[in-house]
């Protein structure tokens, strides 16, 4: 879209660029340029426009669209990413395009959920204009049992991006909970499509959602212990486009990180170790204190005299006031 593309222009720009030079790079008439500016204006950009000088992007507002990201990647990764105003759900949405062949990298991203999942059939809030909703297409050449690290590597990618990009303290609650201060500000689903009975991945879809701008009255009843939002950990609000390109650049990144590089990165983030947890283990629930992970990215648990490797399932970790 033209609109997209003016925008681009304007932010890579502090100061005036004529409706002429604009005009020029994107081959329109500046009449088509006039246009997308306005266009801009309705949804909350100011923009100084002069006779003599041009156009200047005064503020943005905090949106996230194809014209703010493409101010963060480039055109070549751009191409892989679409961008929904609203859908059921992005892994869904991203399953039907790589069922039909969409490639490694495709990434859907959304302002709004109506039927956002988290794991174990759980719902995910997902409203308008606060948070980052968005999934990952990754085709591994792989088995099942092969895979244990993609959602550890998105975990460690999801939590570096959110410390160096927002300035806060980020951790990851085994497997796939993202804390600040020991509340929960993000989760990820890692969905698999199985090849026929050869029990090699097709595709795996890894949706990710993080409370961004949330404002306390987002989190309710149970919520407002558990579960929170960057803003109102850090005192500020961030760009959820910037946070969205970033956290795209690094699963780059992270994917082609060794075993052992992944392990170290994730034992330094995870918020279990040396305290004491709530898990179930055959059949009944069990307390016992979090030794660290083991090398496949089990949870390795001390009861009593014995240590206990929890490869799946829920755990439960002391937080402030109970368990989180």
């Amino acid at each position: 879209m033209i609109k997209n593309e003016v925008l681009c222009i304007l932010k890579k720009n502090e100061g005036y660029v004529s409706g002429e030079s604009i005009s020029r790079m994107l081959n329109i008439s500046r009449m088509s340029v006039s246009n997308a500016v306005k266009s801009l204006i309705v949804d909350g950009y100011v923009i100084s426009a002069s006779t003599k000088k041009g156009y200047k992007l005064e503020k943005s507002p905090n949106l996230i669209s194809i014209g703010e990201l493409s101010t963060y990647l480039d055109s070549d990764t751009m191409q892989n990413v679409i961008y929904l105003e609203e859908v059921s759900s992005t892994n869904d949405y991203l399953k039907n395009l790589a069922s039909n062949g969409a490639k490694e990298g495709t990434v859907v991203i959304a302002n709004r959920q109506t039927a956002g999942k988290g794991r174990l059939g759980r719902n995910f809030y997902s409203p308008e204009n606060v948070g980052i909703y968005m999934s990952y297409l990754y085709r591994p050449t792989a088995t099942l049992s092969e895979l244990s690290s993609i959602t550890s590597r998105v975990a460690v990618a999801v939590c570096q991006t959110i410390q160096n990009t927002c300035g806060v303290e980020c951790k990851i609650k085994w497997v796939n909970d993202l804390l600040i201060n020991d509340k929960k500000v993000c989760g990820i689903l890692t969905e698999v499509s199985v090849v026929g009975e050869t029990l090699y991945a097709d595709y795996v879809v890894v949706g990710i959602g993080i409370n961004v701008n949330n404002p306390k009255s987002d989190f309710i009843g149970e919520l407002r212990d558990k579960a929170t939002s960057i803003k109102l950990e850090s005192g500020r609000e961030h760009s959820r486009s910037k946070l969205v390109a970033e956290i795209i650049k690094n699963l780059k990144v992270l994917f082609n990180f060794s075993m052992d590089k992944c392990l170290s990165e994730y034992r330094k983030l995870l918020v279990n170790t040396n305290r004491e947890a709530v898990f179930d283990y055959q059949g009944k629930q069990t307390i016992g204190l979090v030794l660290g992970i083991d090398d496949d990215f089990s949870l390795l648990v001390k009861v009593d005299d014995k240590t206990i490797k929890l490869s799946s399932g829920v755990v439960s970790i002391r937080g402030r006031k109970g368990y989180l």
